[in-house]
Order: C-alpha cells, then structure tokens, then sequence
C-alpha cells in the first residue's frame, strides 16, 4: 500500500512552485510600472533582467501598432459604410438609371486601334462559336494582323471630327432622351452645393435637383465599357438599373452577350485590380429589354423615315431592308434572330402598304467562307440590277445608329457594286441609302416609349 497520502502534492512541484510565485512576482512589478520612482528595485531578487526590459518594450509597441491598426480599419469599415449608403440614395428619393448600350467602336481609325477592338469583338465566345483551342491561333496569327489594317481605312471612310459616328450618335441620343425622361419625371433633390443664399448665408448650402431618371450610355466592346456605365449609375445613387440594348432584333451575339457582361460585372465577389471599384453588396433592382423589333413605335418610326425620303424624292422606288447577318448554322442551334427579322419586315412593308413585288429582305456584312443568312445582300442587288431596276432604296432596320456597316459597307461599297451591275449592261444604277432612326424625333419618340413601358411599377 503506497504512504502517499491521497491529494498530497509530490515533494518534485516544489521548485516548480517558487518558479510561478518569482514568475507571478515579475508580472506584478510589470503591471504597477517597473523603473518608476515610486517603486524601488534595489532587491536583487526583483530586478528585471535587460532581455526582460527589451521584450517588454517589444509587447508595448506591438500592442500600440496593433491598436493602431484597429481603429484605421474600423475607420475604413465606417467610411465605407458611409459611402454605400450615399451611393445607393440612403436618405435621398430613389433615383432609376437607364443605360443605352450599343456594339461599340475601336478608339481610333488606327491599325493599333483596330487590334485592340477586334480582338475584344473576335474574342467573344457567343459571336464566334468556335474551340479556343482552334480560333485564337486563326484570330492572333491570321486575322488580327492582316484585317487590321484594312479595318482601319475603312474606319477612316466614315470617321468625323466628333469621332466615331456610332459613338457621336449615341452621345446625342443620350443627351436628348435625358431630356424626355425629365420632362416625364421631372427631378429630385440630392447633395448640396456651397453658393449664394439669403442675406446673410452667403454659405448657405443650396439644394440641387438632380434627374430622377438617369440616362448613360456603353458600348459592348470597346470604351465606356458596360461596367463601367453601372458603376457609375451606382455611385448616383440609382437602386433601380434599366439595361436598354439597341439592338432591335433579340441574336445570342448580340442582345445575350449584353446580358451575360451585366450578369458578370453583378457577380463580381472582389474589387476591381484596375478601377478599384467595390463589389455590388446591394444588388439593384434590373430590368432587361430583349429586342423591341416589333414594336409599334419602332415600325412607325422606321415607316416615318422611309416616306420622308420618298417625298423628298418625289417617288417611290423598290426598298430593300437589309440586316446584318449570322452563320446559318446558329439558327439550327435555336437562335430566332432570322423570325425576328422577318417579322420586322414584314409589318414595315405592311405600314407602307408594299406588296411583295417592291421590296426585298437580305442580310449583309459575310464574314468567313461559312454559309450565313441568305439571300446576301450584295448577290440581291445584282440580281436587282439585272432585273432592270435602275434606282433601289436601302434601309437597315437592324442598326439603331449609323455606324461602319451602314454608311461604308451599304452606302458606299454596295452603291459601287449597284452602280458597276449597270455599267456592265450600258445602264445607270444608283443606290439610295435612307438612314437610320440616330436621335431624330421620330427615334427619340420611339425610345422614349420603350423606356416608359420598362419603368411601369419603378416611379
């Protein structure tokens, strides 16, 4: 039977036990303040060894830091705070943004500028439906380095002193339906600014008015890119976002890719490397129109523009409607762009009260050795040449805005073939290009209609 009597410690602690009390006694001398004046440490058995001073300096630095640290990112935590609840109107009337969004248009009529924009546009996986593995050698080695350059005189065709037309348009439309919307809608109060007040308040804040409908503009490709056109709409406090692709005939290349950027640019989990721009921790509330290519407004519209022309023309001439086409085999994949081109065709010649005899649908802008949508264009317009039609109208329904495949590729390239089918039989051919809608009052109308039906429930 042990002689340990039950609970007694070992005789072995008892070192270990004058290690914790001398150990204890150090952290009460660190504790009231050792090396004070009020505090003697001649005892020997208290003196603080010179690594213990260091170590102790060391602990009382790094907490400081650390406290330090504390409240700067508390701080950044409040001012963030802040700065979300002023970019999504904390406080303010809710404000609805609209954002026009259009193809896009390289920088510069320049070779380099060419590249950069194709190579955004050709690297897009739902306008060319091809294995990376086997399109980026073609686009990097073939494409890119000898389409370039001839992309660019034609750009050079076309451009203005406002720059690209497609973006100089796009520019105006924004400006005058900013002006329909405040009309309709009317303005808010948010912010203020420093200016004259009453007698005696000359610092006074004064209250400004602000659109309670704002409208900006991006491009798919290119520069402002649609990203960028949310942000913005997010940082004036727009809790209630209408994406408006002018596209009016729905294609996956087109209308979709606007989506999945939109989708993508939501979905972002982290800050932006390039802009710094947080996440969406508020999502908004999003609207999307998907095509608007029979809608009464638009086919009036485009009617409207078409009897202008003939009035001005004093006659009526053979109309042929051209789209931009796409490769037949995505329409066996269950892409409806070709219905909705039909469709829009066909209710324009019904408001023009056109029989099938005096007008044509065809489809331009072939690219690749791949059948696309027929008929094409340029083969049409021969036929029609050869038909004895000496002077034929050309409207492109699918373009919102004139841009490099209405005014150079129809107006100026296929008025070249119309005009050289003639030469060779002995005749005279012209071609008449009728616009597009761009931001005369009949397309503003029609846009401005498309907006108040999309905002129904939001003002």
């Amino acid at each position: 039977m042990s002689r340990r009597v039950q609970g007694r410690r070992p005789r072995g602690c008892t070192p270990l036990l004058w290690l914790g009390l001398f150990v204890l006694s150090l952290s009460v001398r660190f504790a009231v303040g050792i090396g004070s004046s009020s505090v003697s440490v001649q005892e020997p058995f208290l003196k603080v060894p010179p690594f213990l001073s260091e170590a102790r300096f060391t602990f009382k630095t790094i907490n400081a830091r650390l406290k330090e640290k504390f409240h700067e990112e508390m701080d950044n935590i409040y001012h963030r705070f802040s700065s979300s609840l002023k970019q999504y109107g904390a406080g303010r009337k809710n404000r609805v943004g609209v954002l026009l969004v259009n193809l896009g248009s390289p920088d510069a009529p320049t070779r380099r500028g060419l590249r950069k924009y194709l190579r955004e546009f050709l690297s897009d996986r739902r306008v060319i439906e091809v294995p990376r593995l086997i399109w980026k050698p073609i686009l990097h080695g073939i494409i890119l380095p000898f389409r370039s350059p001839d992309s660019a005189a034609k750009y050079r065709n076309v451009w203005t002193e406002e720059g690209s037309p497609l973006i100089s348009i796009t520019k105006r439309q924004v400006a005058r339906l900013q002006d329909i919307v405040d009309r309709r809608y009317g303005t808010v109060e948010g912010g203020a600014s420093e200016g004259e007040g009453e007698e005696g308040n000359e610092s006074l804040p004064i209250p400004m008015q602000r659109s309670r409908v704002l409208v900006e503009w991006a491009m798919r490709y290119g520069t402002p890119s649609v990203a960028a056109g949310l942000r913005k709409l997010r940082e004036e406090g727009c809790r209630h976002i209408l994406v408006f692709p002018l596209y009016p005939q729905t294609c996956a290349a087109t209308t979709t890719t606007v989506f999945d950027v939109v989708a993508q640019e939501l979905a972002r989990e982290k800050k932006d490397r390039k802009t710094g721009a947080e996440s969406w921790r508020m999502f908004p509330h999003l609207r999307f129109v998907s095509g608007y290519g029979d809608h009464p407004s638009y086919i009036k519209a485009l009617a409207s523009r078409v009897k202008r022309h003939w009035t001005k023309a004093g006659k009526r001439r053979r109309l042929v409607m051209s789209f931009h086409g796409i490769p037949a085999d995505l329409i066996k994949k269950g892409d409806a762009y070709a219905c909705f081109c039909s469709k829009t065709a066909r209710l324009l010649a019904e408001e023009l009260k056109l029989g099938e005899e005096e007008f044509d649908m065809v489809f331009q802008s072939r690219f690749g050795s791949t059948e696309w949508l027929q008929p094409y264009c340029d083969e049409r317009l021969e036929e029609i040449a050869a038909e004895g039609h000496e002077e034929v109208d050309v409207i492109c329904p699918g373009f919102s805005a004139d841009c490099l495949e209405t005014l150079d590729e129809i107006q100026r390239e296929y008025g070249e073939l119309f005009h050289q089918a003639h030469e060779k039989r002995g005749t005279t051919g012209r071609l008449f290009y009728i616009k597009a809608l761009n931001d005369s009052p009949e397309g503003m109308q029609m846009l401005g209609d498309i907006v108040d039906e999309n905002l129904q429930g939001w003002l």
